[in-house]
């Protein structure tokens, strides 16, 4: 919920590109809220940096249904965020809009790789260091690193 924002954690660094293109086309076209794969709803910081700060910007969006990223960016005035949330509204990808939706998606299905690589990693390093798996680590193994999806 927004009044849980002020506790959240850091948003993505400069190093995390493409979380800043997911969140900056999503402050950029709040609309895109209805395309969010639910897939992303089950991952956390571990494992994609400023997944917390995406989770959240998607929260206001649904909650506030603003009509543009005006609207965002009064809703998020006064918050510790404001001034990343300003830079990543003014940020420009050199896109058109109609393109802009096609770059969402794409960076959320990238996001979403990640994820699953990160959550495989993990998995093989703990068979790696002689650890157990439990029966729900097991299924995701065989799936790749895909945690209750596909």
């Amino acid at each position: 919920a927004p009044s849980d924002f002020k506790r959240s954690k850091k948003p993505p660094s400069q190093g995390s590109s493409l979380m800043r293109k997911m969140l900056a086309l999503l402050l950029q076209y709040p609309q895109f809220v209805k395309r969010i794969d639910p897939a992303l709803f089950e991952l956390n910081d571990n494992a994609v940096a400023g997944m917390g700060f995406l989770q959240q910007v998607i929260a206001v969006i649904n909650q506030e249904k603003p009509e543009n990223s005006a609207v965002l960016l009064e809703f998020f005035r006064g918050h510790e965020h404001e001034k990343t949330v300003n830079a990543l509204v003014n940020m420009d990808w050199g896109i058109a809009q109609m393109d802009a939706e096609a770059e969402f998606q794409g960076a959320m299905q990238q996001l979403l790789r990640q994820a699953d690589d990160a959550r495989m990693a993990f998995l093989i390093d703990k068979l790696a260091n002689g650890g157990k798996l439990s029966e729900q680590e097991l299924q995701d193994f065989k799936k790749g690193g895909k945690s209750n999806r596909g």
